[in-house]
């Protein structure tokens, strides 16, 4: 298995070559330096955000919580990461604001129900998403992985429900309650029957994009990398000038700090 792993390019062991790809630079290490594709970086990027009507921003000043763009938990280069990969599968990066809601964009959340990673996505949910879970990795918790996912998921909820409010009510409570509450005539998101937790969850994420879209995103960006089986993250990290911790907990995916021993 070949695996995507994290660094931040700003290290002094990481080189950029372009948008497009990046090395590592590795003086006289170990691990031979090969050009690698994939920087997310730079600016914001250009393409506008989505018209304020595909999303339900008239329950922003319903939301139990104030969110705002001085407190977003994240950094600039993760941010700029997930929104790159929603953009990528096709839908707005406005569900960037998302992981502010469910992990404020802490990658090793797990919640006591059972989900885990920065989507808080459910072990069931992550098996029909064709996640990787077992010994050596869960991907609920890689960045990548599970923001390629989760785009993918509210993609076909967003499909089923034709809103992205009700995709948001969906990825809350389950499609089936969604849908049970919508055969009974309406298909107002206020005015559907649903779960205290979710009627409180969509005012929340409204919220947090409008504090998402004035966030600062200056700063450092990431390069994601292609490693090799077995491959200790420690080495990794010391070859490429990165403090150890750091490469670790961006790569939290890997359960034993190294990349998968098996292969395809």
């Amino acid at each position: 298995m070949i695996a995507a792993v994290l660094l931040a390019s700003a290290c002094s062991g990481t080189r950029i070559i372009d948008y497009r790809r990046s090395e590592v630079a590795r003086d006289g290490g170990s691990i031979t330096a090969v050009p690698l594709p994939g920087i997310i970086g730079g600016a914001r990027s250009s393409v506008d955000w989505a018209p304020a009507d595909e999303f339900p921003m008239t329950l922003a000043d319903r939301s139990d919580i104030t969110y705002r763009p001085d407190r977003f938990p994240g950094s600039p280069g993760i941010a700029k990461l997930v929104e790159k990969i929603l953009q990528d599968e096709g839908v707005p990066r406005e569900l960037a604001a998302l992981p502010w809601i469910e992990s404020s964009y802490q990658v090793g959340c797990y919640s006591s129900a059972g989900a885990a990673g920065p989507w808080q996505i459910m072990r069931g949910t992550g098996t029909q998403l064709d996640l990787r879970m077992d010994s050596e990795i869960d991907e609920r918790y890689s960045w990548t992985a599970s923001t390629r996912a989760a785009a993918r998921y509210l993609q076909y909820l967003h499909g089923l429900f034709g809103s992205w409010g009700l995709a948001l009510a969906a990825y809350n409570c389950g499609e089936g309650a969604v849908q049970r509450a919508s055969s009974r005539g309406t298909t107002s998101l206020e005015n559907l029957d649903l779960p205290g937790e979710t009627r409180s969850f969509v005012p929340r994420f409204a919220n947090a994009l409008r504090a998402y879209q004035s966030v600062d995103m200056t700063g450092d960006s990431l390069a994601v990398i292609w490693a090799p089986p077995g491959l200790d993250l420690r080495l990794l990290a010391a070859s490429a000038g990165i403090p150890p911790e750091s490469l670790v907990m961006l790569n939290r995916e890997f359960l034993n700090e190294r990349t998968p021993s098996y292969g395809d």
